[in-house]
């Protein structure tokens, strides 16, 4: 009964991140904010083909204006065989492009990676014709995420 509680307390404290907005989502993890990054950033590298294009550390950019952010880095990815499909598909896709992945920590120091769905990004763009393509870069992303998280 105890362990039963447990799991509930914990489904109830993730829930309402994993939540939180439609179209994202939203995963801890068991790792440090820095430990988290890390491992995702080597699991998109160790792919063949993916490339990290850019990393947007919010907390540095807070602290270069004499402000403060809860850790927090926006990792930018892909190997950009779907830009021409997906842009011919919605050009707005654009915006969503290319790949990325938030790792983020709480004000309970408690980490987290959130990334976009692919139903999100296809009723975003009103895009046709490339929910499998759509699919499959969302599932990438995932994995990396579940490599970093895991």
């Amino acid at each position: 009964m105890k362990s039963l509680l447990v799991a509930l307390a914990l489904t109830i404290a993730i829930a309402p991140r994993a939540m939180a907005q439609s179209g994202l989502v939203t995963l801890p993890s068991k790792y440090s904010f820095a430990d988290t990054t890390s491992r995702l950033e080597a699991a998109v590298e160790s792919e063949a083909g993916f490339l990290i294009f850019g990393r947007i550390a919010y907390h540095d950019i807070a602290a270069s204006q004499s402000a403060k952010v809860l850790p927090s880095q926006l990792l930018l990815f892909g190997r950009g065989r779907a830009v021409q499909p997906l842009l011919s598909a919605a050009p707005t896709l654009g915006i969503d492009l290319p790949l990325k992945a938030l790792v983020w920590e709480d004000e309970d120091s408690r980490v987290w990676v959130s990334y976009n769905t692919a139903e999100f990004l296809k009723d975003r763009h009103s895009a046709q014709g490339v929910d499998k393509l759509l699919k499959q870069l969302t599932d990438r992303t995932a994995s990396f995420v579940k490599k970093a998280i895991d």
